[in-house]
């Protein structure tokens, strides 16, 4: 991505500011290329919210890990 990008609004920023890779893993890495096949032509705006829902995916995975070790950690 072009750096001028990342200052168009706050939200860019922030995003300019991640570091993907260690983020993603290379399981999220694998899981957008998934993506971006699967939906070949498709617009800017369906690749985005398919992105944007492996996102919230990956946070609810986490929330359930999380409560998950909590609940078995007090027993």
């Amino acid at each position: 991505m072009k750096e001028f990008e990342y200052a168009a609004n706050d939200t860019m920023k922030l995003l300019g500011k991640q570091i993907y890779r260690r983020s993603l893993g290379e399981t999220g890495q694998t899981e957008l290329k998934n993506i971006l096949e699967a939906q070949r032509g498709a617009s800017r705006m369906i690749i985005a919210m398919d992105a944007f829902m492996l996102g919230y995916i990956y946070g609810q995975r986490a929330e359930r890990k999380r409560r998950k070790e909590r609940h078995n950690g007090k027993r």
